[in-house]
């Protein structure tokens, strides 16, 4: 179990402890004090090691930011506290006799590209033999993020990423030496599409579960119910409410925030048992 945390600098964080941590924790404080901050510090600490697990704290729903033109370079950028010369993050994170210390160093890099290759970064595919002749004789000046994660000194995983980069691919890394079985429910997790109850829908236990959580917000529902009717093209279907205090089930998205939330602690249950 988690007794300390020593922030050193993350995010607006520059110099944070906590200490004589238990099983079960609350932080509280004024907005914009750093509670946020916290979870996804230990959100990290779940996989320090994968710049997956890091591109996961951008706080944008990464779909949404890429139409709106921004950049995953803005997003690792922001993790680093914006008034550093020097750009680090560094965390220490005690476990009962265990002591873990997990940095991220970034340094900003100008380089020249040809418009070929900041157009393929910017996600532009559709151009003709004769345009790409004459783009590769024209020259931009991008800036280039570099980074590289440490666990108690040792190197462990590099990632530059362009400023103009629009597309950004991980592998997945196998046989993980630092990975931990943390979850952590963003304040964009319940918008994702990607929540799926099978298991619980098929396991009376933990139906019965979550029918009880969601009674705890209005006691007259009836049932949770998977629709795939409403889904378009063939995607994802819905997640659905039936309670009496409607006349027709309403999608979960429509509740409040608490109770969605609230609604993926089975879900996390059944994921903490993997």
């Amino acid at each position: 179990m988690i007794s300390s945390i020593e922030v050193d600098s993350f995010r607006g964080i520059k110099s944070f402890k906590l200490e004589n941590l238990s099983q079960v924790n609350i932080l509280t404080g004024n907005n914009n004090c750093g509670k946020t901050s916290i979870l996804e510090i230990l959100d990290s600490f779940g996989q320090p090691d994968d710049f997956r697990r890091w591109r996961s704290l951008i706080r944008k729903d990464v779909r949404t930011a890429l139409r709106a033109g921004v950049s995953y370079y803005e997003g690792f950028y922001n993790l680093f506290g914006i008034n550093l010369e020097e750009k680090y993050l560094r965390y220490v994170i005690v476990e009962d006799s265990d002591i873990t210390e997990v940095s991220v160093f970034a340094n900003v890099v100008e380089e020249e590209i040809n418009d070929k290759e900041y157009m393929d970064m910017a996600g532009v595919v559709s151009i003709s033999e004769e345009q790409e002749t004459e783009l590769s004789d024209m020259v931009h000046l991008v800036s280039r993020l570099d980074m590289e994660a440490e666990i108690n000194g040792k190197s462990v995983r590099k990632l530059s990423i362009y400023d103009a980069q629009k597309g950004l691919r991980l592998p997945f890394q196998k046989g993980k030496k630092y990975t931990r079985n943390i979850i952590y429910i963003s304040p964009f997790s319940h918008m994702e599409g990607n929540i799926f109850w099978g298991q619980i829908l098929d396991n009376p236990e933990l139906y019965e579960e979550i029918l009880n959580i969601l009674k705890e917000y209005d006691e007259s529902v009836i049932s949770l119910n998977y629709d795939n009717d409403d889904s378009i093209g063939g995607g994802k279907g819905v997640y659905k409410i039936l309670s009496k205090s409607h006349q027709k089930a309403l999608p979960l998205n429509v509740y409040g925030d608490g109770m969605k939330k609230a609604a993926l602690l089975p879900k996390i249950r059944v994921m903490d048992t993997r």
